[in-house]
Order: C-alpha cells, then structure tokens, then sequence
C-alpha cells in the first residue's frame, strides 16, 4: 500500500544555512572512480560557498607469506619495494594530477598512511569537516563492490554525514528520498538531505510499514490508524525542517522491507540520492549489517548520503525521545490521538 502527498512551506533557506557543505572532506585514491565524487564537491562548493579539501590514503602494503620458491634472498625481493615515503609521494603526485585534471588544482591536499575507513574518519574530525564525499567504485562490478564495502567501513566510523558518490553521477542532486522511521536520526537524515538538494528540487520522505501480521479484528481500520498517524509525524517533520517554497515535499508510507522498498521508490522516481540515518545498538555498535544502510550502500544506482547516529542525552530522554506510529494495541490511545510506539 502507497500513499504519497505533495506539501509546500513558507520557509526560507540560503547558502549560508547549508551547514552540511560548509566544509567538505573529498577522499580520492586518485583513480578515476572518484572523479564523479570530486566534481559533485566542486559543484556544491560552488553553490554553497563551502570549503573542500582532499585526502588521499595509502594502505599498508601486504604481509607476504615466505618467498620460498619466489626469491632466494626475500630481504633482496624487499630491497626492491617503495618506501612508506615514496608510497606517500607518488599517492600525493597521482591525487594533484586528477585535481588539475578537473580544475580544482587549488584543493589542499592531505596524505595518509593506514586503514583508508580509519584514515578517513580521523581527516574528518581533525579538518573539523561537516561532510565527507567519497566514490563507490567504477563500472565493473568488483571495482563497485570493494567501493561499496570502503564506504560501509568509513559510514561505521565517521563522525559526520558520508556522501558516496558512483561514478555515473556528476550533477547535483534534484530529487532527494529519504529513509523515514520518525526517530531522531531520520529527523537529522533528512535535514541533511534538505541542504543537500536543490533550492527548486523533490524532498521524497518515505517510510515503510513492516511486514508484521497483527491479530486485529479489522485490519483495514488498522492499517488506516497507522497512515493517519504517520500523517501527523510527517507534519511534525515538516514543520521542523521548514523547507523553501521552492522545494516540493512529496511524503509516502509503504509496506514491506524497509531497504527493498526505498531503492525501488528511489529507482522508480529516478533519484539523485538516497538518504539513511545511521543507528545505534545499546552497546553503541552502529547497526550496518543487514540493515537500510547496508542495503541501500550495496544496492542504490545513485548517491548515497548516511548520516551518523544521533545521541540523545539521558536527562532528555523521556521528553524528547522519537515519535513513532501508534500501534494496534491501544484503540483508546488512538482516540486520544497519542503515538506510542508499534
């Protein structure tokens, strides 16, 4: 079941408000599977007037198992391998050759030596960055899946929002879905998928109803107390993002897998990107395997932007935890027109 509404505000938004942009973080391996990546910062940095800088990471070279059979003198064999300095150098060459390439020759350049995921999340915190934009991967499939995979790993770590980037997607983005379950992280994905979109684009926000069979004697009237209650949250949502006139605000509630059911409204209505929230088990391990990030990052044809978990501080917990869609349960609660939680 489907249902989608168009909404209008009066709000207003300028270069200025677009906090997410304002200092973006531009990880590049040099190759050309990051171009795309590299042109969608430049653009917004040109829209925005943001900052942009570029990190580039070396990883460690292998452990080679024993050179028997290989080399007689394995310490000779190492004799011939690069230096972590001359690794640095030639990343360091290669990354201002694809900037000069692409016109943004003036980007300060950033060199590091470990784990990309990690390297990448430390950059972010130490440039104080407000967004990371990174390339997932060329056209073959590998190339695509191990892109895929890195930026799985940098979404994990990273303390602020990851945009991904395919390489077939250069333009800013026009029509933006978000991921909805009205917890305070979709709030905040979906505000960050607000200034990322276009002053006159489509801000899709959809939510998706579980697949769960309840015991109720009219599942129809359920179904339409869940809708209605919905409603209301997305009003609520609105109501704080305050998008510009400009923006069209197009609200749907689907059934069924969560993951599945985003990609196919963001491949039927030809999205520029995608956007999910990051959540957090109690152990404060972000859920990724198997969740709507995983799924979306390994799935989506377009961008994708993942924001990290929001924290709430234990003394406002009780007046300021997510709202979610009232459940079967309680008719009488229904009535009063509470949400409590499915």
């Amino acid at each position: 079941m489907k249902r989608s509404t168009r909404a209008a505000s009066p709000g207003s938004r300028s270069a200025a408000t677009r906090a997410l942009t304002r200092r973006i973080l531009v990880a590049t391996d040099g190759a050309t599977g990051a171009d795309a990546a590299l042109r969608i910062a430049a653009a917004l940095v040109q829209r925005d007037g943001g900052h942009a800088e570029v990190l580039t990471v070396v990883p460690p070279l292998p452990v080679l198992p024993p050179m028997t059979g290989i080399a007689s003198d394995a310490g000779l064999l190492w004799s011939y391998t690069p230096s972590d300095e001359e690794l640095m150098a030639a990343q360091r060459a290669r990354a201002r050759t694809q900037l000069e390439r692409l016109g943004v020759a003036d980007w300060p350049v950033h060199v590091s030596f470990g784990d990309p995921a990690h390297e990448i999340a430390a950059a972010a915190r130490a440039r104080r960055a407000t967004l990371v934009v990174m390339g997932i991967g060329r056209h073959k499939p590998i190339d695509r899946l191990l892109g895929t995979e890195t930026a799985l790993k940098v979404v994990r770590v990273a303390p602020v929002p990851v945009l991904a980037v395919p390489q077939d997607r250069e333009r800013l983005p026009r029509r933006v879905v978000v991921a909805v379950d009205f917890s305070l992280s979709s709030h905040e994905a979906a505000r960050a998928g607000l200034e990322l979109l276009a002053d006159d684009g489509v801000l899709r926000l959809v939510h998706v109803r579980p697949l769960v069979e309840f015991p109720v004697r009219n599942q129809d009237r359920w179904i339409e107390l869940y809708d209605q209650g919905a409603a209301r949250l997305f009003e609520q949502m609105l109501e704080r993002l305050r998008p510009s006139a400009g923006v069209t605000v197009e609200t749907a509630v689907m059934r069924g897998d969560a993951g599945h059911e985003v990609l196919a409204d963001a491949e039927a209505g030809a999205a520029d990107v995608v956007v999910v929230g990051a959540q957090e088990k109690p152990r404060g391990e972000r859920i990724l395997l198997g969740s709507v990030v995983a799924k979306t990052l390994r799935g989506a044809r377009c961008a994708v932007l993942t924001t990290p978990p929001v924290a709430v501080p234990a003394a406002k917990h009780e007046t300021e935890a997510p709202a979610t869609v009232a459940g079967p349960t309680s008719a009488a609660a229904a009535r009063r027109g509470s949400e409590q939680p499915a």
